[in-house]
């Protein structure tokens, strides 16, 4: 399984790629049809936004829909 980091508007740190890699690798026990896992981490530099500034999305494409 291909598991893709990237971040938008803020840098991807390599301690934090291999956490994503060590925790999302458990994913394949619950689908064996997985495929890759893309993991977006973005950040908002509006202030009036502080307490949603932060947020990670994660894609798991399988055979079949998403």
């Amino acid at each position: 399984m291909d598991i893709v980091v990237k971040g938008r508007k803020t840098e991807v740190t390599e301690r934090f790629r291999k956490h994503v890699a060590e925790k999302l690798s458990r994913v394949e026990r619950f689908d064996g049809k997985a495929i890759s896992l893309d993991v977006e981490l973005s950040r908002e530099r509006n202030p009036r936004q502080s307490g949603h500034c932060d947020r990670i999305e994660i894609t798991l494409r399988t055979r079949g829909p998403l």
